[in-house]
């Protein structure tokens, strides 16, 4: 298959792990402009024996990297690591380690990669070489003291069950890390979970002497809002300009979770659903949530933008613009309507534990715990998501009334004949449709180019809500709405990506996400549809005009129009 998208998966730079297992590639710049990439990796699979951290650096912006090393060795568990570069040009390297050599062949755990002691080491040659190991203190709270008494502890050595995926920063000569403590059960390792944030003081002046908080005060860590569910986990923060901390995070409710510290971790507010900036709530799964900083009171959003409770569908993914908005008791983030940002062809690839670069532009990190890649996000990608808005060329043709227009065929894919495995030519940019309806009746079709050859058709079901129907002789796929169209004028756009696989709606202005109504607004494509014939197109009394675009927007641009 030719796609030279730069958004597909395996367009992205490869960083070297073992063949087996790998996880979190965390990346830093050094102050010598060296790449350095630690990811938690292995033979076996995720939580095997011997599963370690490996360090690799690259000075070429990912195209080569050296040979990977082993922060420990390979014998016990280390795991779940995370670069900081200090603002004395140190790299510190964070990561879970079973100092205590428990073995799990012979402890009853499943796995003990996630616990054990949280860890440090620091580099000052760029990664080159790394100082001795640093243990840091963790204070037990509530959900540590009320682990079964049989996972307390083993043949005298303690046991601690906890980890963190997420970015490990500085603020000034500030250090904040998050970790997630959890309670296990054998049967379900990860069955209730929250977070706590580690601070530290005088880390990069004296790393013996460090002083190292367990926030937030109390014994009871971040959960999640009234009503939730038993997870909330891989807490994800940063620090907005007015020294308010902000974190997001992973539950099994449908929705990430988040709040607000405004007194460096010591209290947070209640936990709240995320949403977006008209108050709608942002969908997710039990996946890696995380959030960076681009300057000037702007962040990087990453999530699955689905309402599954579980762990899978991690692709495609998805990003949101998060912008510092003025409350009366400080700033606070707002979120802009979501972008697809990386996704594979096959709905069963899952990325995941990315990190975030700049270099001259911008590179995203990800893993599908197979093998890790990096990617260059493109620049004019990030110019929009960034002004949240854009032109956008003239359409292909507009329709306003009158006569009937005859639509072309939509080519989605062009392959050869006579070849083995897939060699679709995927290097169409897909279609948008953007319509404008005013009372839309229950049922009525809005637009229609179907034939018996297949086409295109939108129509309102019974409950107001849009329905559309897309494929050619052979095959077809569908999309539901969960935003209702019936009466008043409304303005949508349907984003045809056959790149991605992926077709959806702007309405109004918003992504149609299904609402309460569907776990997902967007809907995988059939990938076997070459093409959408073309036909005289059949309009409803409520359609007002419609546009065709020769390529699929982002949905900033579809809101625009």
């Amino acid at each position: 298959m030719r796609n030279r998208d730069w958004r597909y998966m395996e367009n992205g730079l490869s960083i070297p792990t073992e063949a087996g297992y790998c996880d979190q590639p965390s990346i830093v710049k050094a102050a010598d402009g060296t790449w350095i990439c630690s990811v938690t990796t292995g033979k076996g699979g995720e939580g095997a024996k011997g599963q370690y951290v490996n360090i690799t650096r690259s000075t070429d912006r990912g195209r080569t990297w050296s040979s990977p090393i082993a922060l420990e060795t390979t014998e016990w568990e280390s795991a779940y690591s995370s670069l900081a570069v200090a603002p004395s040009g140190r790299v510190y390297c964070f990561y879970c380690y079973n100092l205590d050599h428990v073995d799990i062949d012979r402890v009853p755990l499943a796995r003990y990669d996630m616990g054990g002691y949280y860890c440090f080491r620091y580099s000052e040659d760029y990664g080159i070489t790394w100082s001795d190991r640093h243990v840091v203190p963790v204070r037990d709270f509530e959900i540590d003291e009320e682990q079964d008494p049989a996972f307390r502890a083993f043949e005298g050595k303690p046991l601690r069950f906890f980890w963190n995926v997420s970015r490990v920063f500085f603020v000034g000569n500030v250090c904040y890390s998050a970790l997630i403590k959890y309670h296990y059960k054998p049967d379900d390792v990860l069955h209730s979970s929250e977070g706590v944030l580690l601070r530290c003081e005088g880390l990069d002046e004296d790393p013996d002497n460090a002083r190292w908080e367990t926030l937030p005060d109390g014994k009871v860590g971040l959960r999640t809002p009234g009503g939730g569910g038993r997870v909330a986990e891989e807490q994800s923060y940063v620090q907005l300009s007015d020294g308010t901390l902000f974190v997001t995070y992973r539950t099994i409710d449908g929705h990430p979770a988040c709040t607000l510290s405004r007194d460096g971790g010591h209290t947070f507010e209640p936990a709240r659903y995320m949403c977006y900036s008209d108050g709608r709530l942002m969908k997710h799964n039990r996946a890696a949530t995380f959030i960076w900083p681009l300057g000037q009171g702007q962040y990087l959003y990453w999530f699955n933008n689905q309402g599954l409770k579980s762990f899978q569908r991690r692709n495609p993914i998805w990003c949101a613009l998060g912008q510092e908005t003025p409350t009366p008791d400080g700033l606070t983030l707002t979120f802009s309507e979501p972008e697809l940002l990386l996704y594979h062809d096959s709905e069963h690839v899952a990325m995941s534990y990315p990190d975030l670069l700049w270099d001259d532009g911008w590179y995203i990190t990800e893993t599908q715990k197979v093998e890790a890649r990096i990617h260059l996000i493109d620049g004019t990608f990030m110019e929009k998501l960034r002004a949240q808005s854009a032109s956008v060329a003239a359409p292909a043709f507009s329709w306003c009334g009158g006569p009937t227009i005859q639509w072309p065929d939509m080519v989605f894919s062009e392959g050869s004949h006579h070849v083995q495995g897939d060699h679709r030519d995927l290097s169409g940019s897909g279609f948008t449709v953007a319509l404008t309806v005013e009372n839309a009746q229950l049922g009525e079709t809005l637009l229609s180019t179907w034939t018996c050859d297949g086409g295109l058709r939108l129509q309102l079901d019974e409950e107001g809500f849009l329905s559309v129907e897309m494929g050619d002789c052979m095959a077809t796929c569908t999309l539901h709405g969960g935003i209702s169209l019936a009466g008043g004028q409304h303005k949508l756009a349907l984003i045809i990506d056959p790149r991605a696989n992926v077709l959806y709606t702007v309405v109004d202005g918003k992504m149609d996400d299904g609402g309460d109504r569907l776990t997902s607004g967007w809907h995988w494509m059939n990938r076997s549809i070459i093409a959408v014939p073309g036909a005289l197109a059949r309009t409803g009394a409520s359609l007002k005009s419609y546009s065709l675009y020769d390529r699929a927007l982002m949905t900033c641009e579809a809101a625009g129009l």
